[in-house]
């Protein structure tokens, strides 16, 4: 799982860098064809008109396409390999961490677990620092992901639901 991770990320890497590529490209189109113009003169100077840079603006364009194409090739290449992998990676690391912090709910029961013991047979010292365990103990235990989204069995549900519905649209669009 440690070569996965990586490799995903850097394939997918790959793609926002040929689309960072493909913008600059078709952003510069006329920078681009003056200096190939100026690589290749096949006439003089002044003979160079207005078609030939069109044309090698049109010939830019069509390798743009082209790009664009091989681009969209490798999007899809990629999704069909890895998805699967990905959505399995992701749903395995949303349940982990919402199980984990599911266990933290225990600490709901550090007061089931004082009552139930013997602490009638306790002084009164002790009998005072269970009730403070006790006060302090309803409070309960939460992790929150970024301060915003707290990590409970009822998120993992929510997110569960929302991953189906999400998969359910996009299956519908193919």
């Amino acid at each position: 799982m440690g070569v996965i991770d990586p490799l995903i990320a850097g394939l997918a890497y790959n793609a926002t860098t040929q689309i960072k590529i493909l913008k600059d490209n078709l952003q510069f189109l006329s920078e681009y064809a003056d200096e190939e113009i100026l690589k290749n003169p096949k006439t003089s100077p002044t003979e160079q008109t207005c078609i030939t840079k069109n044309e090698t603006i049109y010939n830019k364009i069509r390798q743009s396409v082209d790009h664009h194409d091989a681009i969209l090739n490798f999007v899809k290449e990629y999704e069909k390999c890895f998805s699967l992998v990905v959505f399995s990676q992701f749903a395995a690391s949303v349940f982990v961490i919402c199980f984990c912090c599911l266990q933290l709910s225990e600490s709901n029961t550090v007061a089931d677990a004082i009552y139930m013991g013997k602490w009638y047979d306790y002084d009164a010292k002790c009998k005072k620092a269970l009730i403070l365990l006790m006060e302090r103990s309803k409070l309960p235990l939460t992790v929150t992901a970024g301060k915003i989204i707290e990590l409970s069995l009822p998120t993992f549900t929510t997110v569960l639901r929302r991953s189906y519905s999400l998969i359910a649209v996009l299956k519908n669009y193919q």
